[in-house]
């Protein structure tokens, strides 16, 4: 039980930073996209885009995980 609970732990710990990373690089990717082109909704509407997708992506995979562990 208290093995299982630690592997969790570490996976969403790795799971967080990725998820973490990966927002800070479509941040820098949009900002400087931003600064080398005029400013349009482009490019920050695809990184929010982006965002979204793969918040719903993680809440989905969660969700099928918290339920597939009793």
């Amino acid at each position: 039980m208290i093995r299982q609970l630690v592997t969790e732990g570490i996976i969403y710990s790795i799971l967080a930073l990725v998820f973490t990373c990966a927002i800070f690089l479509i941040g820098e990717i949009t900002i400087v996209t931003i600064m080398s082109q005029p400013l349009r909704e482009g490019p920050l509407y695809t990184g929010s885009v982006l965002v979204v997708l793969f918040t719903t992506m993680w809440d989905s995979w969660l969700r099928k995980t918290s339920t597939s562990n009793p």
